[in-house]
């Protein structure tokens, strides 16, 4: 009984460490990608944006047949948003972030879609997951998938 209790206990410790954030002092948190890539995307800054990618990036959307694979291919993709005299509106509404190391992580959650020419409009709501990996004290997207989420 008593070995089963203090497995538990070790249990119940690891999996709160976990959770913890383990980023150096003055660098951005995992937590801040997200946000900052919705920032970025809706102020079309394309170089700052891509430059959140690792060069291997894949990358899914409802608007992709198939992966995205690599700067110059989400590159382009973002670009489509950004020609017209409007610009997109991307907003983060929920996220929950995940720690599977030091130096990876796995960000879940709801954003939205809109465009500045439309304000009235309904964003179109997503969910998505992307997972992290901290390159000489920078994260950087993996990979990124987006779902739509369904009506009713």
């Amino acid at each position: 009984m008593h070995k089963r209790l203090g497995l538990f206990v070790l249990a119940a410790s690891l999996a709160g460490c976990a959770g913890m954030s383990t980023h150096p002092p003055g660098m951005p948190a995992p937590e801040a990608v997200v946000p900052e890539i919705a920032r970025q995307f809706s102020a079309c800054d394309l170089d700052t944006l891509v430059g959140h990618y690792s060069p291997a990036i894949e990358f899914i959307s409802p608007s992709t047949p198939q992966p995205l694979v690599g700067h110059t291919a989400i590159r382009r993709y973002f670009s489509g948003a950004c020609q017209g005299r409007f610009r997109p509106v991307m907003r983060v509404e929920a996220q929950q972030v995940r720690l599977l190391s030091a130096d990876a992580a796995v960000v879940t959650g709801r954003y939205s879609f809109g465009r500045t020419d439309r304000p009235d409009d309904t964003p179109w709501p997503a969910f998505f997951v992307i997972t992290l990996r901290r390159d000489q004290g920078v994260w950087r997207i993996e990979t990124q998938a987006t779902f739509a989420i369904p009506e009713g």
